[in-house]
């Protein structure tokens, strides 16, 4: 081996075989273990912007990280449902006065998305 070691304790058959093999007599050395260390509290950190806020988590959770696990019942339950709304930006500059949105959630994916529909320019003179 030619490694030095530290053996503080062993059992009789280990003792007897070091003192036939190397004659090494082995007493018992009292060895004090340290304080347990305190277990650290790992923290996610906030969404940067970077793929979905799963794939982000999902990211900090392993080394090798996985994709996350989807709810299949769900996305099968809610295929092709999507709640539509309209919406009107609320603003006090009057360029933004008339802006029209679409709001759009898929309730299988739980995704949201805003769209604002091409409108003619009016110009006022």
């Amino acid at each position: 081996m030619n490694r030095p070691f530290f053996l503080y304790d062993c059992d009789t058959f280990t003792r007897s075989y070091y003192h036939q093999r190397y004659g090494a007599v082995f007493n018992q050395v009292p060895v004090e273990l340290g304080e347990r260390k305190v277990e650290v509290r790992r923290e996610i950190p906030s969404y940067n912007g970077f793929g979905s806020p799963q794939d982000s988590k999902q990211n900090c959770l392993s080394l090798i990280p996985q994709p996350p696990k989807k709810d299949v019942m769900k996305m099968l339950e809610n295929d092709l449902k999507i709640l539509r709304y309209a919406a009107v930006m609320e603003s006090r500059h009057p360029e933004d006065k008339n802006r029209k949105f679409i709001i759009s959630y898929s309730l299988a994916k739980d995704e949201m998305q805003i769209y604002e529909p091409h409108q003619r320019k009016c110009w006022n003179n």
